[in-house]
């Protein structure tokens, strides 16, 4: 079933930004694992997974999403 691109990418957008501003908030949800112990980050990076339907899969990364006023 396709759909125009607003009916499906919007409500994807607003949730990435909920993610995002999430993670900014509360930093012991935001880093990464090195050695066996968690590091936590600064910067927010959010990864997307994106289904090409009958190609596979594109994960690309949105580095930076949010940063100072």
């Amino acid at each position: 079933v396709q759909r125009p691109a607003p009916e499906w990418l919007v409500p994807g957008v607003f949730v990435a930004k909920a993610i995002a501003k999430a993670l900014a908030r509360y930093s012991e949800f935001n880093g990464w694992m090195e050695r066996n112990a968690f590091k936590p980050s600064d910067a927010v990076h959010l990864g997307v997974s994106i289904n090409i339907c009958g190609s596979g899969l594109v994960a690309p990364a949105l580095f930076d999403v949010i940063y100072p006023p």
